[in-house]
Parts: C-alpha cells; sequence; structure tokens
C-alpha cells in the first residue's frame, strides 16, 4: 500500500482518483484520434500487487477485483485498438527459469481466452522486464476458428544483456572499447552477453517471430518498443509493432492488418460457447514438452559446464550425451504425443 502511494504521488495522480481506492495501480487510457474519429485503448495491468507466491499452485496475478474490472473495461470498449500492458511476458510458455505469465498457466490461459472470447478488436501485447527486447506471435485456434495475437518486449532503456555501464561512459556488446583490458570487458558482462546469445540457439523460444529471411527477431542491446497505427479507410488500418536500438535505429518490424489481429470481429461469445471448447495458443510449433524443455536447458548448461570444468574432460563429455539423449528421448515423446 505504502509503494502503491508513493508510485501515484510520483506521477502526480490526482487525490480523488479511482486509483488510490484500487488494489493496485492498473488503469486505462483512451487515445483518440480526431481526425478520423478512431481511437486506442491502453490497458495498464498491475502484475504485481496481488500477484501469488509462485510456489503456489493454480496462482494469479491479478486477483478477482482486477480480473472483474478488465472484463468490464474490454467488454464496453468500443476503441479499434487495443495495447495491453504488461510488466511480464504473456506468451512465451514453458521456460525453465525466470519470471512470466508461464508462472501461472491457468492465468495465463484466462487472460488470453478473455482476448478472444470477448472479441477484443485488434489486441497488442506490450511487455519488458527480461533485459532485451522481442516480437512474439501466437496463432490461436478453437474447432476451425483461427485467430492471432502478438507481442512486442522492450527491455530496457539502461540495462541489457548486450550493453553495460562503464566508469566515464557505456557501450554495446559485443566489442568494447580498446581501453579496457580482457578481464575486465569480460566482467562488464562480455560473458554474459554470449551466454544469452547460446540461449537463444538453445532454448525453444516457440512464440518468437522470424522475420521473412527466416531471422528471429530479437535485440539483446539497449532498446525501445514503439507501435503505430495507420488507420486507412474504415474499418481497414493496420498496426506496426517495432523494436529500436538505442541510438533509435529500426532492428525488427512487424506490421499487420487490424483485421488479423485478436480472433475475428463479432459478437461477444456467450458464456455456453466459450464452455463448449477453449481457445489453443501455440507459436512457430507446437509447445514443447517439460521433457523437452529439460533437455533444452541440458544442452544450454552443458558448454558451460565444459568451460567451467576445464581438464576435466569425462564428466563434462557425460553431461553432453546425457542432453542429446534426453533431447532425443523428449523428440520422440512429442512426436507420439501428437499423433495420439
Amino acid at each position: 500500500n505504502t509503494s502503491q502511494r508513493l508510485f501515484l504521488d510520483f506521477i502526480d495522480e490526482p487525490a480523488g482518483s479511482a486509483r488510490r481506492t484500487r488494489a493496485g495501480v492498473y488503469e486505462s487510457h483512451d487515445l483518440a484520434d480526431a481526425r478520423t474519429n478512431r481511437s486506442a485503448k491502453l490497458v495498464l495491468l498491475d502484475v504485481r500487487y496481488s500477484r501469488d507466491p509462485y510456489t503456489t499452485r493454480g496462482g494469479d496475478f491479478l486477483g478477482e477485483a482486477q480480473w472483474a474490472w478488465l472484463e468490464a473495461t474490454l467488454r464496453a470498449s468500443k476503441a479499434d485498438v487495443h495495447l495491453i500492458v504488461s510488466g511480464l511476458q504473456v506468451l512465451p510458455h514453458r521456460r525453465p527459469f525466470g519470471e512470466g505469465w508461464f508462472r501461472f498457466p491457468s492465468a495465463r490461459a484466462r487472460l488470453l481466452e478473455l482476448l478472444l472470447r470477448l472479441r477484443v478488436r485488434a489486441p497488442v501485447i506490450l511487455s519488458g522486464d527480461v533485459h532485451y527486447a522481442e516480437l512474439l506471435e501466437a496463432t490461436c485456434t478453437r474447432g476451425d476458428a483461427e485467430a492471432r495475437l502478438v507481442e512486442i518486449t522492450s527491455s530496457g532503456l539502461t540495462h541489457a544483456f548486450g550493453h553495460r555501464h562503464v566508469d566515464g561512459g557505456a557501450f554495446d556488446l559485443p566489442g568494447p572499447p580498446s581501453q579496457f583490458s580482457l578481464i575486465e570487458s569480460a566482467a562488464q558482462g562480455v560473458l554474459g552477453y554470449w551466454l544469452m546469445r547460446w540461449a537463444q540457439i538453445a532454448m525453444p523460444f516457440r512464440y518468437r517471430r522470424r522475420a521473412g529471411g527466416g531471422a528471429a527477431q530479437y535485440h539483446l542491446g539497449l532498446n525501445f518498443g514503439e507501435v503505430s497505427v495507420a488507420w486507412g479507410e474504415q474499418p481497414a488500418g493496420a498496426v506496426t509493432i517495432r523494436i529500436r536500438d538505442g541510438h533509435g535505429n529500426s532492428a525488427h518490424a512487424a506490421a499487420f492488418a487490424l483485421s488479423d489481429l485478436g480472433a475475428a470481429a463479432g459478437p461477444e461469445e456467450s458464456a455456453e460457447a466459450a464452455d463448449a471448447g477453449h481457445w489453443t495458443c501455440r507459436g512457430r510449433r507446437a509447445d514443447p514438452s517439460d521433457a523437452h524443455v529439460r533437455a533444452r536447458l541440458c544442452l544450454f548448461l552443458a558448454p558451460i559446464a565444459l568451460g567451467l570444468l576445464g581438464p576435466t574432460v569425462g564428466p563434462v563429455l557425460a553431461a553432453c550425451a546425457c542432453a542429446a539423449a534426453r533431447r532425443r528421448r523428449a523428440r520422440r515423446r512429442d512426436a507420439r504425443a501428437k499423433a495420439d
């Protein structure tokens, strides 16, 4: 409660604001374009105030009061675009460590189901927290119906895996200024940078978008995100999500027609229709099993163990063989599950 009061004081929230009476700092704002009479709604979620401990089975991020507010806000909205802001990533699923909505799968499914069941127009998820930037996309299906959800993660303006502050300035990695020794450069984060690069290869980042040439759309240096809307003629329009680097240059971008985002336009689904079948969302490929994620984690850790153990090659080779074997078994298990 003290943190909430200090935060709202800092952003000059009026004394009579409803935000000062809520359990959390969540809020929404309408961003209108007077020239076209069209608008975007900015929905700011609070994923901290009511969050359950991560050890809670079936835990939640928002709390029932915020869930009720969110559903009422989205149901009443007439906006053409909806920007859903979450401090933690929403789409990534079954990551072996870190924070995100994957820590509470039932809450994640509830949020995605809400966006699709209410047929929220052109939802775009904005997130941060992970100290790098990426563009994410999910294909959601239920029976013959199909929908698309996108997310842009920007993190951060001052700290990132590909950037470190040093005395007298800062530098982007790799390639620190020549005045730094090898040890100093490593201490400033070069090792962390390359470990993160290896993680991008070894771990199953299934929801990350890939550009036309197949390049993964992520950026490890300082960055910020940009969302721009071109209204066009009613009911057309397009939204572009873009990652810009610390110098403002475009690093990655993706454009979507407004009609291609979220579930197809139409009336809100009834509770009976929603109960008849839930939406299932997946990334570029089907979500990996827990065994597959553990196998990938072994693959990620094996070369790190090799570097740490040095001459002790035997255990390292055994660890690599174990990682490869677990990965093969996980692939076979996933293939059987998909066939079933």
